[in-house]
């Protein structure tokens, strides 16, 4: 119970890092894939101040259950922030994470949540990113990030969407130089 969200039946964020970090230590181990998905509740205030914060938590639920229901055995999901979560997708490379995100955000998009038709668009939606172990970061505070940058750029693009970040290009060091995508806060 110390490990897992109240609310949502989630991991906790802190479990969820912790765990995130033994999993790439046993994907770099084995030589396997390993990916996620930063997802974030579009116009979530929206939500909440239109509808009440007891809404807003059947919503964070709703979706819990959703993610449960249609992530793999060996996958596991994160509450990570207030209206965000983290799927960690084990033996995934950036192509199929795409895929299953791409999947996640339908679920939701389709889902009957009660009043979305007075959320902007009539729907409750979610944006997010992918980010790729090894592929684009060698560890799980960078991975984290660049999802979280993907997600910026989805909510950039116009929101209900998922977007695979853009690995940053690497120094002679090996060191991190630049990013086709902007900083952005977090």
């Amino acid at each position: 119970l110390a490990n897992e969200d109240s609310l949502t039946k989630l991991y906790n964020k802190r479990f969820g890092r912790d765990n995130l970090a033994l999993c790439m230590n046993d994907a770099e181990k084995d030589n396997r894939a390993l990916s996620i998905y930063l997802l974030d509740i579009d116009h979530f205030k929206n939500y909440n101040d239109t509808n009440g914060h007891l809404a807003g938590d059947e919503v964070l639920r709703q979706i819990g259950r959703l993610l449960l229901s249609v992530i793999r055995a060996d996958d596991f999901a994160v509450l990570f922030g207030g209206e965000e979560f983290l799927v960690v997708f084990q033996e995934t490379d950036k192509e199929g994470a795409l895929m299953a995100a791409e999947k996640i955000r339908r679920q939701v998009e389709g889902y009957p949540f009660p009043f979305q038709d007075r959320q902007p668009g009539g729907n409750l939606t979610v944006s997010g990113g992918v980010a790729a172990f090894r592929t684009d970061a060698q560890n799980s505070t960078d991975l984290i990030r660049l999802a979280d940058e993907a997600l910026y750029e989805a909510k950039r693009q116009g929101r209900n969407r998922v977007i695979a970040c853009r690995t940053p290009y690497l120094s002679a060091d090996g060191g991190s130089i630049s990013s086709d995508l902007p900083s952005l806060p977090t």
